[in-house]
């Protein structure tokens, strides 16, 4: 598929301004590509994909257009569209997926959990290293997964060691490391293996992750007799062990396919709105791996509806794909195919429906083991917002707001707003802001200014019902003038923490919090949370004002190339390291070659 981010970048149409009952179809083209509907916020609430995107919009808005529920809800919604074209109906389908993931938009099915994945990685190395990644590169390595969580991924990792010794360090070492001498790894930094010995180790691996656990011990036990036959006693006690460790491994596997074939079973389980999709691994006709993944916006969706979505989102990102696919549905959807070349099977009955049974009742029981911990969440939420307000003498806060300014000396200044609604963080109403009016260390004056800024009567943001600040009595104070300023009478504290005292206004001393008090641990979550918001920001405008830095002490290199430059490069020490055929078609023969001199003599 051709790299289209920058071709998006350049087709991106708008279409603003959107008269829902009279649709100028003249705006669209008849081109496959990606819509956009948004609110009047200018927030996507939902994206399709469509091979001809004139014929697909004016679909929605025909009187004979028979809609589910939340769709129509969603009509009355819609103020904007905005819509991109891409080459073909396989980009479309990619691009759909990754904006869903971008934008989480409320009336679409979304897979909440897929930013979680991690991989588990063969590198392409004369000694390949076995490595966790969350990103899947073009670097021809190998990769296993997804799994949900790091922690799942290293106790794959774990059971890999017991049984195949693998290097996991970035650079080959001079001598031998405490790896080595545990046994977990076989020193190929000084030779202690061959290349074709350590390879083989690697193959073993690679068959272990796709579950081909037999031809694996039948290999090491031919291996196993050839050493005893030749003495080499040695060899074969450690072969003999990676036998019984694998055998362990075999055991723990239930025989579920008489065929040995590599069967992924996708069952649904929904309840109040949301779903979960419990995903069976059959691999070699054994089953290696459960998972679980939950679904939101389900209120009005089917079944065949939800399954497609969540085979889309999910295949997309695997480059474990099975034979088979078996789902409790049978699957129409044409996009598919294009996604995954495994074979759909519609479980009616026998073997594969039970199986899918099984698989439902593992998503039912995720989904109450889920909601038991929401339910002991919430509960010791309201259980601190009460404290809270006893302490305060105030109503228990539905909304509290935490501010914390980050920056040194001044220097790239910001502010962060977090918010907590019923206890629990509202990301999405978290606010970022640029401090303009000081250029030197005031962390009381730049506070003030955040608050006068968020308060300003243009302000439509939602009211808090108490505003948090990091610090002591001259941010309390800064705080108490920005409100007053404003004409606000919002409950104000602030958090010290050195000693974690609570000041309120007008109370000559601090409260002090019992260390196991649920209303400290609440408000302390909150200031430590609008402490690493505003520290990421600051991080981040450093970084950029630091690379802004090095491209402009580019000699020969003018605000044009530069910007050129930093499109395609995120520093000038990235620019030293690439093809020089590259830097010609974007800046010309003479100029690439005149800053590839440059920056070699820089770096």
């Amino acid at each position: 598929m051709t790299n289209c981010l920058t071709q998006l970048i350049i087709n991106c149409l708008k279409w603003s301004n959107v008269n829902l009952m009279k649709i100028d179809s003249k705006k669209l083209p008849n081109q496959p590509g990606v819509y956009l509907f948004k609110n009047k916020d200018k927030q996507v609430i939902y994206v399709g994909k469509a091979i001809n995107l004139k014929n697909r919009v004016k679909s929605y808005f025909r009187k004979s257009a028979d809609l589910v529920p939340d769709k129509k809800l969603m009509l009355a919604e819609i103020k904007k569209i905005d819509y991109i074209i891409v080459d073909n109906e396989l980009e479309a389908i990619y691009l759909e997926s990754n904006l869903i993931k971008k934008y989480h938009p409320k009336y679409n099915i979304i897979l909440k959990d897929d930013k979680f994945f991690v991989y588990i990685k063969i590198t392409k190395e004369k000694y390949p290293r076995v490595l966790l990644t969350r990103r899947i590169a073009k670097d021809q390595a190998k990769y296993f997964g997804p799994y949900l969580s790091a922690r799942q991924a290293k106790r794959v990792l774990f059971t890999l060691r017991q049984i195949f010794p693998y290097r996991s360090c970035n650079i080959l070492p001079k001598t031998t490391c405490l790896e080595y001498h545990l046994g977990n790894c076989n020193a190929p930094c000084i030779q202690a293996v061959s290349q074709r010995e350590y390879q083989q180790e690697i193959n073993n691996v690679v068959s272990f992750l796709r579950g081909q656990y037999q031809p694996i011990r039948q290999k090491l036990k031919k291996e196993m007799n050839k050493y005893s036959d030749q003495k080499q006693f040695e060899k074969a006690a450690k072969l003999r062990d990676q036998i019984i460790s694998l055998q362990a491994v075999i055991e723990k596997q239930k025989i579920i396919s008489p065929t040995k074939k590599d069967q992924d079973i996708v069952s649904l389980y929904q309840a109040k709105g949301q779903g979960v999709i419990n995903l069976l691994q059959v691999r070699s006709g054994k089953l290696i791996n459960s998972r679980n993944f939950t679904l939101d916006h389900l209120a009005f969706s089917q079944p065949q509806e939800i399954i497609p979505s969540f085979l889309k989102q999910y295949y997309q990102n695997s480059p474990d794909q099975p034979q088979e696919i078996i789902t409790a549905y049978p699957i129409k959807n044409k996009d598919l195919p294009k996604i995954s070349k495994a074979k759909f099977i519609y479980a009616q009955k026998g073997r594969k429906k039970r199986l899918i049974k099984m698989g439902r009742q593992n998503a039912r029981d995720f989904w109450q083991r889920k909601q038991t911990a929401i339910s002991q969440k919430e509960e010791r939420a309201q259980k601190a917002l009460a404290e809270l307000a006893k302490k305060l003498k105030i109503k228990p806060p539905k909304r509290m707001e935490a501010y914390d300014i980050a920056n040194i000396q001044g220097q790239n200044a910001v502010g962060s707003m977090v918010v907590f609604t019923e206890g629990q963080p509202a990301k999405s109403h978290y606010r970022k802001f640029a401090i303009k009016t000081y250029d030197s260390a005031n962390d009381p004056g730049m506070l003030k200014e955040v608050l006068l800024r968020r308060f300003s009567p243009n302000n439509t943001w939602l009211k808090p019902d108490l505003v948090i600040v990091d610090g002591g009595k001259p941010q309390l104070s800064a705080a108490r003038q920005a409100l007053k300023e404003r004409k606000q009478k919002t409950p104000v504290i602030a958090l010290a923490k050195k000693l974690e005292k609570v000041y309120i206004p007008q109370k000559p001393q601090p409260l002090l919090l019992p260390k196991n008090s649920p209303a400290l641990h609440l408000i302390q979550r909150i200031r430590d949370e609008a402490h690493r918001f505003a520290t990421g920001f600051y991080r981040q405008k450093h970084q950029q004002k630091n690379i802004k830095s090095a491209f402009a002490g580019l000699v020969g290199i003018g605000p044009k190339r530069q910007k050129i430059l930093k499109k395609e490069f995120s520093s000038p020490d990235k620019i030293s390291r690439q093809d020089e055929k590259k830097l010609i078609k974007l800046l010309g023969k003479k100029t690439a070659q005149k800053l590839l001199q440059q920056l070699l003599g820089l770096y």
